[in-house]
């Protein structure tokens, strides 16, 4: 399996010097040099994993660090203690709601958004503003519940989700696929 690396470093000898070794280590590699890129190329890309510089333009290694983890405790305030939430990719974040419906789901996946769209992240320097896009797969009983099939089912809502505009939740239809 090709693993995908997302490497940040504004010395572009060090970016450099990592993706050869990588490379060489048969892993897809994608490069930024400025910090205030890693959110936006890790939603995109899904890295399997990003190394990060610590000190450079824009937001800082730290800085980055710090807004995910601010965003994991809104998403972990708004879940109910039977719910799962776990990393999934770059920023990617996955919720297991037992015993909730898509209404449910919807509802909660929506308040989340708009939580984290109201709140001001501090990168030290200044403060910003960031959005979620959700793709929803609930399942009924007697549907395919594999995790394999629910998470690519919710990554068609999601999909659909980025190609309208994002920042916005989607609940996946049968007829997506």
């Amino acid at each position: 399996m090709n693993h995908t690396l997302l490497v940040v470093d504004d010395n572009p000898n060090n970016v450099r010097l990592l993706q050869d070794i990588l490379e060489d280590e048969v892993f897809t590699v994608c490069t930024a040099s400025r910090g205030d890129q890693v959110l936006e190329l890790a939603r995109d890309m899904r890295p399997d994993a990003i190394l990060l510089d610590i000190m450079m333009p824009g937001i800082d290694g730290f800085e980055v660090c710090r807004i995910l983890k601010e965003f994991a405790r809104i998403v972990l305030s708004s879940v109910r203690s039977t719910d799962t939430i776990g990393r999934y990719g770059g920023e990617e974040f996955g919720l297991v709601l037992p015993e909730a419906n898509a209404q449910q789901s919807y509802l909660m996946c929506e308040r989340i958004r708009e939580q984290v769209k109201e709140h001001l992240f501090s990168t030290g320097s200044e403060q910003i503003r960031i959005t979620v896009s959700a793709g929803i797969y609930t399942s009924e009983e007697g549907a395919d519940s594999r995790p394999e099939e629910m998470i690519k089912k919710a990554d068609h809502a999601l999909y659909r989700v980025k190609n309208n505009g994002r920042d916005r939740v989607e609940v996946y239809t049968p007829d997506e696929e």
